[in-house]
């Protein structure tokens, strides 16, 4: 009984003397908070998810692009059927208009005979020689392997001895990637470049039509598709968390360095330290900051054997 008792006063010490601060339980709800949010954004819960939402909001925005494109194209065949026997009118509508359909990724080639005699951008490599085969269909795979390959929407009108081509850019696919080269959609879209696209109906994918109703490409979007900010805020909020478990964990030892709860200090730290490692390891925390760094790492192992294969085709499903 004696043994008993004393058990019992020094856990009534011990307990009177921990004296939790109000700090320290607002520190842990911050801590708690903080892991909650991140995990959240990370498994795309807290944020909508990429659905028919986000392919409904591109088919709006490529419809505004093709209705500026066919308005210009109006123009330009204005110009055209007005100046018959002469090319010169086709400066005025460059200094005119072409920056600022190069801005929304739009961009305008003139063939006449067959030849090329206009182009309002020399970021397209179109052949000099109008070919129906490459611009009579919607969807146009331009570039080569050494620079960017863009992935456009063609729009053909053809008159007396002319053909005017309207391309409206939906993404540049860059072989290799640098800090200044990369795999992007056009800037109106705003879509991450992992959503993919596709010439034809694919299984689960979201067409996108002109405003006829005929296809022109579709849109795919897979599990790896978020935005950026769904890697950004996750690693924010975990540096952040990791601030306010040190200032928790400084807390917490000014307790445990009173006379009565000294003997508790070493085994709360070791408790500590388990259970943090059990929680990285069994939840990957951080994985905000393993998307931030595996990339760049990714470029330094393989980017020399990249390099290598430059020179071997590349298909244009799936881009």
């Amino acid at each position: 009984m004696k043994i008993n008792h004393t058990i019992d006063r020094r856990l009534a010490l011990i307990w009177h003397g921990l004296h939790i601060p109000n700090l320290s339980v607002r520190l842990a709800v911050t801590f708690v908070c903080l892991l909650l949010f991140a995990k959240l954004v990370e498994k795309n819960i807290l944020f909508p998810k990429f659905d028919e939402r986000h392919a409904r909001r591109i088919q709006i925005i490529f419809t505004e692009k093709e209705q500026i494109l066919l308005r210009n194209m109006d123009v330009l065949e204005q110009f055209i059927q007005a100046n018959r026997n002469s090319n010169s009118y086709l400066i005025g509508f460059h200094e005119k208009y072409a920056d600022n359909l190069k801005k929304r990724g739009l961009y305008f080639f003139v063939y006449r005979n067959d030849s090329l005699v206009y182009w309002s951008t020399n970021d397209v490599a179109v052949p000099e020689t109008y070919s129906s085969s490459e611009f009579d269909k919607p969807y146009v795979s331009l570039g080569n392997n050494f620079h960017a390959s863009g992935k456009y929407a063609s729009f053909v009108r053809k008159g007396d001895r002319y053909a005017i081509v309207g391309l409206a850019l939906i993404k540049n696919v860059h072989v290799v990637e640098n800090n200044y080269l990369k795999t992007a959609f056009q800037n109106d879209f705003g879509l991450p470049a992992k959503a993919k696209i596709f010439p034809e109906q694919m299984d689960d994918s979201c067409p996108i039509n002109d405003s006829a109703g005929n296809f022109m490409w579709s849109l795919f979007f897979d599990s790896s598709c978020f935005y950026n900010y769904q890697i950004y805020l996750p690693a924010l909020a975990y540096l952040l968390a990791f601030i306010v478990l040190l200032l928790l964990l400084d807390s917490i030892f000014n307790v445990l360095r009173t006379p009565s709860t000294k003997n508790l200090y070493l085994p709360v730290l070791a408790l500590i330290l388990a259970g943090i490692r059990f929680f990285t390891q069994r939840w990957r925390i951080p994985a905000g900051f393993y998307a931030l760094f595996i990339p760049a790492r990714r470029q330094l192992l393989y980017g020399r054997r990249i390099e290598v294969r430059i020179g071997q085709p590349r298909s244009v499903y799936g881009v």
